[in-house]
Protein backbone atom coordinates (compact mmCIF):
# COMPACT_ATOMS: atom_id res chain seq x y z
CA UNK A 1 0.00 0.00 0.00
CA UNK A 2 1.86 3.37 -0.88
CA UNK A 3 2.48 5.50 1.80
CA UNK A 4 0.83 9.04 1.35
CA UNK A 5 1.33 11.93 3.71
CA UNK A 6 -1.42 14.30 5.13
CA UNK A 7 -0.55 17.94 4.08
CA UNK A 8 -1.03 20.46 7.17
CA UNK A 9 -0.24 23.45 5.02
CA UNK A 10 -1.68 23.72 1.27
CA UNK A 11 1.94 25.02 0.48
CA UNK A 12 3.82 22.58 1.30
CA UNK A 13 1.48 20.08 -1.70
CA UNK A 14 4.42 20.22 -4.67
CA UNK A 15 7.13 19.51 -2.13
CA UNK A 16 5.16 16.44 -0.84
CA UNK A 17 4.39 15.20 -4.36
CA UNK A 18 7.74 15.19 -5.32
CA UNK A 19 8.37 12.93 -2.12
CA UNK A 20 6.03 10.47 -3.19
CA UNK A 21 7.30 10.01 -6.55
CA UNK A 22 11.19 9.12 -4.84
CA UNK A 23 8.80 6.97 -2.44
CA UNK A 24 7.33 5.01 -5.62
CA UNK A 25 10.64 4.75 -7.30
CA UNK A 26 12.16 3.03 -4.26
CA UNK A 27 9.47 0.41 -4.09
CA UNK A 28 10.34 -1.22 -7.07
CA UNK A 29 12.13 -4.15 -6.98
CA UNK A 30 14.95 -4.99 -9.57
CA UNK A 31 14.01 -8.09 -11.89
CA UNK A 32 15.95 -11.00 -12.00
CA UNK A 33 17.67 -10.39 -15.25
CA UNK A 34 19.62 -7.23 -13.36
CA UNK A 35 19.98 -9.90 -10.09
CA UNK A 36 21.88 -12.38 -12.55
CA UNK A 37 24.34 -9.46 -13.85
CA UNK A 38 24.90 -8.65 -10.51
CA UNK A 39 26.03 -12.36 -8.97
CA UNK A 40 27.97 -12.45 -12.80
CA UNK A 41 29.99 -9.67 -11.49
CA UNK A 42 30.62 -10.44 -7.85
CA UNK A 43 31.46 -13.81 -9.20
CA UNK A 44 33.88 -13.17 -11.57
CA UNK A 45 35.87 -10.77 -9.55
CA UNK A 46 36.39 -13.53 -7.05
CA UNK A 47 37.65 -16.21 -9.30
CA UNK A 48 40.58 -13.22 -10.35
CA UNK A 49 41.07 -12.88 -6.07
CA UNK A 50 41.78 -16.59 -6.44
CA UNK A 51 43.55 -17.26 -9.56
CA UNK A 52 46.07 -14.60 -8.79
CA UNK A 53 46.89 -16.38 -5.47
CA UNK A 54 47.89 -19.61 -7.47
CA UNK A 55 51.20 -18.00 -9.55
CA UNK A 56 53.88 -17.96 -7.58
CA UNK A 57 56.25 -17.21 -10.81
CA UNK A 58 55.84 -14.46 -13.67
CA UNK A 59 52.10 -15.58 -15.25
CA UNK A 60 50.08 -13.69 -17.96
CA UNK A 61 46.36 -13.86 -16.95
CA UNK A 62 44.07 -13.02 -19.66
CA UNK A 63 41.67 -10.72 -18.58
CA UNK A 64 38.19 -10.07 -21.12
CA UNK A 65 37.73 -5.80 -20.40
CA UNK A 66 33.74 -5.89 -18.96
CA UNK A 67 31.80 -2.66 -19.96
CA UNK A 68 28.81 -1.42 -17.66
CA UNK A 69 26.52 0.45 -19.15
CA UNK A 70 25.23 2.55 -16.45
CA UNK A 71 21.12 3.69 -15.44
CA UNK A 72 20.81 7.07 -17.26
CA UNK A 73 17.99 7.87 -15.04
CA UNK A 74 15.98 6.08 -11.94
CA UNK A 75 12.44 6.83 -13.16
CA UNK A 76 13.27 4.50 -16.51
CA UNK A 77 14.88 1.57 -14.18
CA UNK A 78 16.93 0.17 -16.88
CA UNK A 79 19.46 -2.64 -16.26
CA UNK A 80 22.80 -2.03 -16.58
CA UNK A 81 24.13 -3.79 -19.69
CA UNK A 82 27.76 -5.65 -19.18
CA UNK A 83 29.92 -6.08 -22.71
CA UNK A 84 32.65 -8.53 -22.91
CA UNK A 85 35.28 -7.76 -25.23
CA UNK A 86 36.74 -10.29 -27.86
CA UNK A 87 40.09 -9.15 -27.48
CA UNK A 88 41.21 -9.46 -23.46
CA UNK A 89 43.72 -7.51 -21.92
CA UNK A 90 46.72 -9.22 -20.67
CA UNK A 91 48.34 -8.58 -17.06
CA UNK A 92 51.81 -9.55 -15.92
CA UNK A 93 51.52 -10.88 -12.31
CA UNK A 94 55.77 -10.37 -11.30
CA UNK A 95 56.66 -13.08 -8.88
CA UNK A 96 59.22 -12.62 -6.02
CA UNK A 97 62.78 -12.36 -7.00
CA UNK A 98 64.72 -16.02 -6.02
CA UNK A 99 67.01 -15.54 -2.79
CA UNK A 100 70.42 -14.23 -3.29
CA UNK A 101 73.04 -17.31 -3.57
CA UNK A 102 75.00 -18.08 -0.37
CA UNK A 103 78.20 -16.30 0.11
CA UNK A 104 81.23 -18.97 -0.76
CA UNK A 105 83.94 -19.45 1.53
CA UNK A 106 87.67 -18.23 1.27
CA UNK A 107 90.01 -19.74 -0.28
CA UNK A 108 92.14 -18.82 2.57
CA UNK A 109 89.75 -20.56 5.11
CA UNK A 110 89.38 -23.46 3.52
CA UNK A 111 92.67 -24.27 3.34
CA UNK A 112 92.92 -23.37 6.72
CA UNK A 113 89.99 -25.82 7.47
CA UNK A 114 91.49 -28.51 5.42
CA UNK A 115 94.90 -27.97 7.04
CA UNK A 116 93.35 -28.52 10.21
CA UNK A 117 91.28 -31.45 10.39
CA UNK A 118 94.57 -33.22 8.70
CA UNK A 119 96.47 -30.86 11.02
CA UNK A 120 98.28 -33.78 13.45
CA UNK A 121 101.00 -31.86 14.95
CA UNK A 122 100.35 -27.86 13.21
CA UNK A 123 101.53 -25.51 15.86
CA UNK A 124 99.33 -22.55 17.12
CA UNK A 125 101.32 -20.52 14.91
CA UNK A 126 99.76 -21.88 11.82
CA UNK A 127 96.49 -21.34 12.72
CA UNK A 128 96.99 -17.53 14.17
CA UNK A 129 95.31 -15.75 10.82
CA UNK A 130 94.80 -12.69 12.54
CA UNK A 131 95.26 -10.16 15.70
CA UNK A 132 93.41 -6.93 15.95
CA UNK A 133 91.82 -4.65 18.58
CA UNK A 134 88.62 -3.88 17.65
CA UNK A 135 85.67 -1.71 20.15
CA UNK A 136 87.80 -2.40 23.40
CA UNK A 137 88.12 -6.16 22.28
CA UNK A 138 91.54 -7.93 21.25
CA UNK A 139 90.55 -9.91 18.41
CA UNK A 140 92.39 -13.70 17.49
CA UNK A 141 91.41 -15.30 14.44
CA UNK A 142 91.82 -18.70 14.96
CA UNK A 143 90.34 -21.52 12.60
CA UNK A 144 91.06 -24.93 14.18
CA UNK A 145 88.68 -27.73 14.08
CA UNK A 146 85.88 -28.01 16.70
CA UNK A 147 85.78 -30.83 19.98
CA UNK A 148 82.51 -31.97 21.34
CA UNK A 149 81.83 -33.30 24.43
CA UNK A 150 82.29 -37.25 23.53
CA UNK A 151 85.93 -36.08 22.21
CA UNK A 152 87.11 -34.46 25.33
CA UNK A 153 86.61 -37.78 26.86
CA UNK A 154 88.33 -40.12 24.26
CA UNK A 155 91.13 -37.32 24.45
CA UNK A 156 91.64 -37.34 28.50
CA UNK A 157 91.29 -41.62 28.17
CA UNK A 158 94.08 -41.83 25.77
CA UNK A 159 96.29 -39.27 28.09
CA UNK A 160 95.37 -41.27 31.16
CA UNK A 161 96.27 -44.71 29.51
CA UNK A 162 99.87 -42.66 28.02
CA UNK A 163 100.40 -40.15 31.03
CA UNK A 164 103.90 -42.68 32.63
CA UNK A 165 105.18 -43.26 29.01
CA UNK A 166 104.75 -39.59 28.02
CA UNK A 167 106.39 -39.08 31.38
CA UNK A 168 108.90 -41.16 30.92
CA UNK A 169 109.46 -40.50 27.38
CA UNK A 170 108.12 -36.63 26.35
CA UNK A 171 109.32 -37.51 22.30
CA UNK A 172 106.28 -40.06 22.29
CA UNK A 173 104.31 -37.11 21.14
CA UNK A 174 105.98 -36.88 18.03
CA UNK A 175 105.34 -39.99 17.27
CA UNK A 176 101.99 -39.94 14.99
CA UNK A 177 101.66 -43.53 14.05
CA UNK A 178 101.82 -44.38 17.70
CA UNK A 179 99.32 -42.11 19.03
CA UNK A 180 96.92 -42.41 16.06
CA UNK A 181 96.67 -46.53 17.52
CA UNK A 182 96.22 -45.35 20.84
CA UNK A 183 93.52 -43.35 20.03
CA UNK A 184 92.24 -45.86 17.61
CA UNK A 185 92.39 -48.49 20.51
CA UNK A 186 90.50 -45.84 23.21
CA UNK A 187 87.49 -45.46 20.32
CA UNK A 188 87.09 -48.86 20.11
CA UNK A 189 87.01 -49.43 23.61
CA UNK A 190 84.22 -46.75 24.26
CA UNK A 191 82.45 -48.11 21.38
CA UNK A 192 82.25 -44.95 19.05
CA UNK A 193 82.65 -44.49 15.07
CA UNK A 194 85.78 -42.83 14.13
CA UNK A 195 87.52 -41.59 10.27
CA UNK A 196 90.89 -40.95 9.53
CA UNK A 197 90.32 -37.00 9.84
CA UNK A 198 88.73 -37.36 13.48
CA UNK A 199 91.55 -39.74 14.88
CA UNK A 200 94.60 -36.99 13.59
CA UNK A 201 91.65 -34.43 15.21
CA UNK A 202 92.40 -36.10 18.92
CA UNK A 203 95.95 -36.09 18.04
CA UNK A 204 96.08 -32.81 17.32
CA UNK A 205 94.37 -31.60 20.29
CA UNK A 206 95.95 -34.42 22.54
CA UNK A 207 99.56 -33.12 21.99
CA UNK A 208 98.13 -29.38 22.01
CA UNK A 209 97.07 -29.78 25.50
CA UNK A 210 100.31 -31.89 26.98
CA UNK A 211 102.64 -29.99 25.16
CA UNK A 212 101.11 -26.31 25.32
CA UNK A 213 98.32 -24.48 26.77
CA UNK A 214 95.21 -25.57 25.00
CA UNK A 215 92.92 -22.50 23.51
CA UNK A 216 95.16 -19.63 25.54
CA UNK A 217 98.59 -20.12 23.68
CA UNK A 218 98.04 -16.93 21.16
CA UNK A 219 97.46 -15.37 24.32
CA UNK A 220 100.67 -16.46 26.14
CA UNK A 221 102.84 -16.09 22.80
CA UNK A 222 101.91 -12.89 22.48
CA UNK A 223 104.43 -10.46 24.00
CA UNK A 224 101.71 -7.67 24.65
CA UNK A 225 100.02 -9.88 27.28
CA UNK A 226 100.95 -9.46 30.60
CA UNK A 227 98.08 -10.95 32.49
CA UNK A 228 95.13 -13.39 31.62
CA UNK A 229 92.31 -13.55 33.88
CA UNK A 230 89.36 -16.20 33.37
CA UNK A 231 86.27 -15.06 35.21
CA UNK A 232 84.07 -17.77 33.69
CA UNK A 233 84.09 -20.51 30.37
CA UNK A 234 83.09 -17.69 27.99
CA UNK A 235 84.42 -14.81 30.53
CA UNK A 236 88.66 -14.25 29.46
CA UNK A 237 90.15 -10.46 30.09
CA UNK A 238 93.62 -10.06 29.35
CA UNK A 239 96.05 -7.09 30.30
CA UNK A 240 97.02 -5.79 27.19
CA UNK A 241 99.49 -2.99 27.09
CA UNK A 242 98.77 -2.20 30.28
CA UNK A 243 95.10 -1.91 29.63
CA UNK A 244 92.74 -4.77 31.13
CA UNK A 245 90.29 -5.59 27.79
CA UNK A 246 88.81 -8.45 26.78
CA UNK A 247 89.49 -10.96 23.95
CA UNK A 248 87.37 -13.31 21.74
CA UNK A 249 89.02 -16.05 22.81
CA UNK A 250 86.79 -18.29 25.20
CA UNK A 251 86.21 -21.78 25.77
CA UNK A 252 83.42 -23.57 24.84
CA UNK A 253 81.52 -25.28 27.66
CA UNK A 254 82.46 -25.44 31.67
CA UNK A 255 83.70 -28.60 30.94
CA UNK A 256 86.23 -27.64 28.33
CA UNK A 257 87.39 -24.85 31.14
CA UNK A 258 87.70 -27.84 33.82
CA UNK A 259 89.62 -29.98 31.55
CA UNK A 260 92.25 -26.88 31.17
CA UNK A 261 92.56 -26.83 34.67
CA UNK A 262 93.05 -30.19 35.69
CA UNK A 263 95.78 -30.05 32.43
CA UNK A 264 97.58 -27.25 34.29
CA UNK A 265 97.64 -29.21 37.24
CA UNK A 266 99.29 -32.14 35.48
CA UNK A 267 101.65 -30.10 34.44
CA UNK A 268 103.20 -28.89 37.65
CA UNK A 269 102.76 -31.73 39.04
CA UNK A 270 99.78 -31.23 41.04
CA UNK A 271 96.16 -32.27 41.78
CA UNK A 272 93.21 -30.63 42.03
CA UNK A 273 89.46 -32.01 42.75
CA UNK A 274 86.09 -31.16 44.26
CA UNK A 275 87.54 -31.40 47.51
CA UNK A 276 90.51 -29.94 46.83
CA UNK A 277 89.77 -27.16 44.54
CA UNK A 278 92.56 -24.22 44.36
CA UNK A 279 96.23 -24.69 42.73
CA UNK A 280 98.77 -22.08 43.12
CA UNK A 281 102.28 -23.13 41.24
CA UNK A 282 104.84 -21.49 39.01
CA UNK A 283 105.35 -23.08 35.65
CA UNK A 284 107.35 -22.07 33.26
CA UNK A 285 107.84 -18.03 34.06
CA UNK A 286 103.87 -18.42 34.75
CA UNK A 287 102.21 -17.53 38.10
CA UNK A 288 98.97 -19.93 37.93
CA UNK A 289 96.37 -19.37 40.51
CA UNK A 290 93.32 -21.22 39.27
CA UNK A 291 89.95 -22.69 41.31
CA UNK A 292 88.47 -26.13 40.34
CA UNK A 293 84.78 -26.25 40.92
CA UNK A 294 82.50 -27.92 38.13
CA UNK A 295 79.29 -26.98 39.65
CA UNK A 296 79.62 -23.55 40.23
CA UNK A 297 82.39 -22.45 37.09
CA UNK A 298 86.04 -23.05 37.48
CA UNK A 299 88.36 -19.93 37.23
CA UNK A 300 92.33 -19.07 36.93
CA UNK A 301 94.49 -16.36 36.88
CA UNK A 302 97.61 -16.47 34.51
CA UNK A 303 100.57 -13.95 35.35
CA UNK A 304 103.77 -13.58 33.53
CA UNK A 305 106.90 -13.58 35.52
Amino acid sequence: MPIQFLSPNPEQKEALDELEKLISVLEIRPNKKLKRNVRFVKGFTKALLVAGRNYSNTTRIKIPRVEIKHIESAEKHEEPKIQVSKNPSVIDIPSMPPPPPPAPISTKIAETQAINIKGGGKSFDDFVQKVSKENGMLRFNIIEPEMEPIDWKILNYVKANLKQQIIKDPAVLERESFLIDEIKKACQMLKIKYSDSYLRKIKYYLVKYIKGFGKIEPLLKDSDISEIICYSYNDIKVRYKNEMIPTNIQFDTNEELDNFILNLAEKSNKTVSETNPELKTVFQNLRISAFYNPIMGSRFTITKQ
